[in-house]
Parts: C-alpha cells; sequence; structure tokens
C-alpha cells in the first residue's frame, strides 16, 4: 500500500471533486473531467476495501474526517473511512443534484450506468433518482434563488451607492462633531429619514456590510455601527425592516446574531397567520398554507401580488418558505437557528407549518 501521505493527498483530491460536483463548478466539467472523478471514485472504493479492518483503520478515519475542514464548501461534507466505499454512490448524487450540472454531463452519466449492464449500478441508479425527486423542491429553490440575483442586479447597485454615501456623510459628520451625544442624535435622525424611502431600510442594512473606509479607523466605524445597531433594535416592530432585501437579511443575520434572531421572529410570526386550506391544489396535495390576516404585514412581493397588484395569497407560504431557505443558507449559524427553531415548534402538535417547513427546507 502506499505511504499515508499519498494516500491522503489522494483522499484530499477525491474530496475536492466532490465540493466541485456541489458547486457551479460542475458547470465546467467535460467528459474527461467526469471520468477523471469516477476514477477517483473507484480509487476510494478499492481503498476501503484494502483499510476495512485494519489496525490502523482507527487513526485513518480521523485523518480522513480532518479533511473537510481544509476544504472551502457550500455545505457540510462529511467524509470517513466508511463513507470510502460508496464513493462513486456519492459523487453521482451530488452531480446529479446539482442544478448547475449541464444536460450533457447528465446524459453521459445515466449512459455509463445503463452501459454498465449491471443490475446492482442499474439499482444504484434507480435509488439515487427516487431520493432526488424527493428534493425536487430543494433543487427548484437553489435554481430559483440564482435567478433573482441577476434580476435584482440593477436595485443592488442603487442600494450599494446609497450606502456609500450614508458612509460618506457620517464619517465626515464624525470628524467634525466633538461631542458624541450630539452625533449620536444626529445619526439617529439621519437613519429615521432614510428608513421612511422606498429602499431606505436595504440602504441601511447594506451600510453595515461595507468594508471600512481606509481614512476611518475601527474605533470610529465601531462607533457608527453600535448606533446602527441600536437603531434596528428599536425599531424589530417595524414590519418593513424585515421585508427588505432577503439576501441583506440572511448575510447581516450570519454576522450579527441579534439581528439574526429578531428577523426569524418575524418570519415565525408571519408563518402563524398561515391557515390550512383543505381542497385538492396544483401541486397534487390536499391541502395548503394560505395567509389570512392582515395584507399589512407583506409586501407586494411577499403577498404574490401580480401586474394586476391583485393578491395571490396562496403563494405567501412560498414566499416565507424562500426567506427561510436564504436565511438558512447564509451559513452553519444561522442554519442551526432555523432547523432548532422550527425543530422546537413542530413539537407543539402531530400537524401544523412547521412540521411542513421543516421537511421543505432540510432533507432527512
Amino acid at each position: 500500500m502506499a505511504s499515508m501521505s499519498a494516500v491522503m493527498k489522494n483522499l484530499y483530491t477525491f474530496a475536492n471533486l466532490l465540493v466541485q460536483a456541489s458547486t457551479g463548478a460542475v458547470s465546467q466539467w467535460d467528459v474527461r473531467s467526469i471520468t477523471n472523478a469516477y476514477n477517483w471514485a473507484a480509487y476510494c472504493q478499492k481503498f476501503y476495501e484494502v483499510a476495512k479492518g485494519k489496525s490502523f483503520a482507527v487513526h485513518l478515519d480521523r485523518q480522513i474526517r480532518s479533511i473537510t475542514l481544509l476544504l472551502d464548501l457550500p455545505g457540510q461534507l462529511e467524509l470517513n473511512l466508511e463513507r470510502l466505499k460508496d464513493a462513486t454512490y456519492i459523487l453521482t448524487k451530488k452531480i446529479l443534484g446539482n442544478p448547475a450540472t449541464t444536460d450533457k454531463l447528465t446524459f453521459y452519466i445515466i449512459e455509463r450506468y445503463r452501459k454498465a449492464e449491471d443490475p446492482q449500478q442499474i439499482e444504484e441508479l434507480n435509488k439515487i433518482c427516487r431520493e432526488l425527486s424527493a428534493e425536487k423542491d430543494w433543487k427548484e429553490e437553489e435554481q430559483n434563488t440564482t435567478s433573482e440575483i441577476q434580476e435584482k442586479q440593477d436595485h443592488t447597485v442603487l442600494v450599494n451607492t446609497h450606502a456609500q454615501i450614508l458612509m460618506e456623510c457620517l464619517h465626515h459628520q464624525f470628524l467634525h462633531t466633538a461631542d458624541m451625544i450630539r452625533f449620536d442624535k444626529y445619526l439617529k435622525d439621519m437613519l429615521q429619514r432614510i428608513c421612511k424611502g422606498q429602499h431606505g431600510w436595504n440602504i441601511i442594512l447594506k451600510f453595515l456590510m461595507l468594508s471600512i473606509p481606509l481614512e476611518m479607523s475601527e474605533a470610529q466605524m465601531l462607533h457608527i455601527e453600535k448606533g446602527l445597531l441600536q437603531f434596528l433594535c428599536d425599531s424589530s416592530n417595524d414590519s418593513r425592516l424585515w421585508e427588505s432585501d432577503a439576501y441583506i437579511l440572511a448575510q447581516l443575520s450570519s454576522r450579527y446574531p441579534q439581528i439574526g434572531r429578531s428577523y426569524l421572529n418575524h418570519l415565525i410570526s408571519w408563518s402563524r397567520t398561515l391557515e390550512t386550506v383543505y381542497g385538492k391544489t396544483e401541486l397534487g396535495t390536499f391541502y395548503e398554507w394560505r395567509y389570512t390576516g392582515n395584507s399589512s404585514m407583506l409586501t407586494a412581493e411577499d403577498q404574490g401580488k401580480d401586474s394586476s397588484g391583485r393578491g395571490n395569497h396562496s403563494k405567501s407560504f412560498e414566499a416565507l418558505k424562500k426567506r427561510l431557505y436564504i436565511l438558512a443558507q447564509a451559513s452553519v449559524k444561522t442554519e442551526e437557528l432555523v432547523l432548532e427553531t422550527l425543530t422546537d415548534l413542530s413539537q407543539s402538535s402531530y400537524f401544523n407549518i412547521w412540521r411542513d417547513l421543516l421537511k421543505k427546507l432540510f432533507i432527512t
């Protein structure tokens, strides 16, 4: 058997390929790339057969687990000695479950399994397809999210520009105001004016994501940041704040736990306004969650209003799910926050909206 360092280098190569298979990088793969990936998967499976039951297996397992700490992952990649025996299965599922996978690549994989003429491999492919079918909602959410980011590009540029202007104004005022109490009052007054505008809350939130300008000290920025966070806490009952751009809110929730908790509390309050409506739906189910509360709580976008301004409240569950999804995807911490909160709430009864949200958002 090769030296331990050589083996770990090879396993690290396969782990990196799994990361690529899970991200947009897979769209750049061609037949040569996919063949190479499957060759590495086969290597891992053969290595497992050699290593299992050996005296060094426990130490080797710890080494393999540590590989994941060195990878830049979109989510958690659990790799250990035992999972190496299913390397081909894991690779195939990662690729076929990735929205970025090209049709050409998908066809190649299916043909690869078909030409093997091995009943076990055919059953493996069928199993993967069944599992991915159950995860279809998640896949569609990923595609929709990517599409929306592109559509909101112009809006993002506008918000970024105004956030930069706000930074310059506050920095100038900070430098020319000796009395910090007076500056804090100026800051609060300005924020109150800004948040009343159409994109006001987005501008304020985006400000917190800006890098510190070279001419501004860290202490100055921390003072302004403290004032902004206090203003956000004081404004936590303003639903317009929590109906701001979902991507900005998610990123800030990852950085500032107090924002994440307040935002999630708003989303949970939203979920309590949805009631069960029975009857066959377009999706083939026999019930749906429909918004029946005060429509002023939701924005036109979240209510699913069409161009005529009429609200389609059946979409408000989808809007809620989308916001929770974006929040959960922001970081490991926000994912844990959403998962733990929904799990706790779901225990309140056998049938409730939080159980459905858990099924939609988290694949178990």
